[in-house]
Formats: structure tokens, C-alpha cells, sequence
């Protein structure tokens, strides 16, 4: 028998005894753990998540068991002590800082895997700063996984300022790559929340600025505040985004939710994706986009965007609003097929999901 592993995430939406996936009712965390899990092999992956519900709820998704812990504590150690022994769970994979996991995996003698998603939320610095506590919690956990450059240099130096005995591994975020890439349209797409954190309105005006003259259209994917409520989200932000765009009705489109399939679409004609955030953990949008050939503009989101491309080589790295990337230029990067080979070489998920497999082995 495969020895069990769990992976601990937060907020998967669970209704009604199944599982519905939808973009933005969950944190990248947790389409990324999903993601993984489904293409781990050499063991059997069981997702935890922590939700809200007042009792205890399964679904499935692409292979993999989801189990929605209750709000009450104790209900929660009860079905995370019974599920552990009955698989076999040796590692618990933690998607974050979250303690539901890390509690009950340091009172069954678990190993611990924290995967280390945001610099300033669940980053080694941010952790100890919570205090005495949660630097001695840090002496059970056997790994941490950075999966940035700057999470990955920021957690160094916290392991070696508290001479932690921990293993620690720059593994990124990954997904699955199409077999080709698509051919592409004069269209321009920004994915996501849209909130003051994402500088949605910068994307906007920025296209607004340089595209709109050439034909080019805009589609705004994410949900309106009557669709959705949202943590990040507000009904003023959204009317000022809308105000920009005023006066290119049919050019900059607000398409609201969309499900997977209709994203996708979206995805395989565009030939740009915009992403302006001021803070990301590892931008699955960004990454999705890229392995359907989009070309990505980004801010440096903290200097995370220069590990995903090379400014000029897969996708451009704006520092100052005022620089114009041409039409053309874009248009090159696609035609080559630059983004598309670029998520392929390293951000294949079924080539990470072995270095996963690889960690849980020299860990336990």
C-alpha cells in the first residue's frame, strides 16, 4: 500500500456534496494544490480543506478526494486523526501557514511540508514575526518549499538567522501544457479579481493608452461585486474601472464569471495577457495564459515576474506606465511561440509533480 499524503489548503468552494470549480472562489493555493495532487502518482493524495461548513463534506475532482473539514475544532482533529490512520498519511503537505494541519501533524508525529505561497502572508519572516510560538513551531516542520526567488532568498535568511534544521527547495507553481500552441487574435485579456491589489484600472487605462487605436479589444475576466462577494472586492473600484472604459463600448468588454471552458477560449485567442498587480504569490493566470501561447505584460510584482520571463525574450516587464510595448513586438514574441515554450520548459507540471514525489521520499 502507497503511503498516504495529505495536502492542507483553504477555501476550495464546496456545495452541496460536490465539488464546483470556478476561477476565482479560491485562492491560486488551492488550484495549485488540486493541480498537484491530481498528478502526483506515487502516492495517494487526499486534499483538506478549510472551509466553512458545519459538517463534514466529501466531493472528487480529477482523482483526487476532497474533504471539507467542519467549522468545529474539535470535529476537524477528530476526521484528520481518523482519515490519517486509516490511509496511512505519513506527510502532511501544507499549502501555507495553516495551522489546522500543523497542529494535529505535530501531535501525530506527521511530517511537515509547508509550501511558502506569498512573501509578507505565509513567508518565513512573516511567520516568526507572529512570535515566540510560531518560531518554535517551525522547528517540526522538515521542509519548506519557496516558490518564488524572493520567497525562496527571504526564507534562506530567516533558516539561517534561527539555525533551523530545515530542508528547503525553490519548487514554482506549475500546470498543465496544451500540445500546441494557438493561433492568435488582435485581443487583450486581464484574469482575475478585480480589485485595488490587482491594479485592474491601470490595465485598463494602459490599453486604453496604447491599443485601443489599433483595433485591438479588451475582455476584463473576473467577477462584478453583484456576482460575487468578495474579500478584496468594492462596488467603487469596480465603477471606476468601468469609467474608464467608458467611451469603447465593444472594446473593452467586462465578461464577468466564466467557467473553466469559456476561460480557456479566451486564453486560446488572445494574444496578450495583462497582469499590473502590485503583490502575487506565483500568478496562475499569468501562467495558464503563457502555456496557451499569451503573451505576458507585467509589473515586476516584487521581482517575482523576472522569474517567469526574460523582459523582451517571452514577455515584457513594465516598470513605468509610460513605456510602450508595440503591437509588433508582442505579435514577434507570439509568433515564435515564445510563451508557450517558455511555461514548457519550466513550468511543466508533470515534470514538478516528480520533483514533488522526489521531496516527500528524502523527507520521510
Amino acid at each position: 500500500m502507497l503511503t498516504g499524503l495529505v495536502h492542507f489548503l483553504v477555501n476550495f468552494q464546496i456545495n452541496d456534496w460536490s465539488f464546483r470549480y470556478n476561477l476565482f472562489s479560491y485562492s491560486g493555493a488551492a488550484f495549485q494544490a488540486l493541480k498537484l495532487a491530481s498528478q502526483i502518482k506515487s502516492y495517494r493524495s487526499v486534499l483538506f480543506n478549510i472551509g466553512t461548513s458545519k459538517e463534514i463534506k466529501f466531493a472528487r475532482k480529477e482523482g483526487v478526494l476532497i474533504i471539507d473539514l467542519p467549522r468545529n475544532y474539535l470535529k476537524r482533529l477528530v476526521v484528520i486523526h481518523a482519515i490519517s490512520k486509516r490511509l496511512n498519511i505519513k506527510v502532511y503537505h501544507l499549502h501555507g501557514y495553516i495551522l489546522t494541519g500543523i497542529i494535529p501533524g505535530i501531535l501525530l508525529g506527521k511530517t511537515l511540508i509547508l509550501k511558502s505561497t506569498m512573501l509578507g502572508d505565509d513567508d518565513l519572516q512573516a511567520i516568526t514575526s507572529k512570535g515566540w510560538i510560531h518560531r518554535q513551531i517551525l522547528n517540526r516542520v522538515s521542509c519548506v518549499i519557496s516558490i518564488s526567488s524572493p520567497l525562496e532568498i527571504q526564507n534562506q535568511k530567516v533558516i539561517d538567522k534561527y539555525g533551523y534544521i530545515i530542508k528547503h527547495k525553490k519548487i514554482t507553481n506549475g500546470i498543465i501544457i496544451p500540445d500546441k500552441a494557438c493561433v492568435k487574435e488582435n485581443v487583450f485579456i486581464i484574469v482575475g479579481v478585480i480589485a485595488p491589489r490587482k491594479r485592474t484600472l491601470e490595465g485598463i487605462e494602459y490599453f486604453k493608452k496604447y491599443y485601443a487605436q489599433h483595433g485591438s479589444k479588451l475582455f476584463v475576466i473576473g467577477p462584478n461585486p453583484n456576482e460575487m462577494d468578495l474579500l478584496e472586492m468594492n462596488k467603487e473600484y469596480f465603477n471606476e474601472c468601468k469609467s474608464a472604459a467608458s467611451g469603447c463600448e465593444g472594446t473593452i468588454v467586462f465578461t464577468g464569471v466564466l467557467n473553466k471552458s469559456e476561460l480557456n477560449a479566451y486564453y486560446s485567442k488572445a494574444l496578450a495577457i495583462l497582469l499590473f498587480s502590485h503583490k502575487e504569490g506565483m500568478p496562475n493566470c499569468i501562467l495558464e495564459g503563457m502555456s496557451f501561447n499569451c503573451v505576458p505584460l507585467l509589473t515586476p510584482i516584487k521581482q517575482i515576474a523576472y522569474d517567469i520571463v526574460k523582459d523582451g525574450l517571452e514577455g515584457f516587464i513594465i516598470d513605468d506606465f509610460s513605456r510602450e510595448i508595440f503591437l509588433k513586438e508582442i505579435s514577434n514574441l507570439s509568433y515564435e511561440n515564445r510563451p508557450y515554450l517558455r511555461v514548457g520548459e519550466s513550468f511543466n507540471l508533470k515534470k514538478l509533480a516528480l520533483e514533488h514525489e522526489e521531496n516527500y521520499r528524502n523527507c520521510i
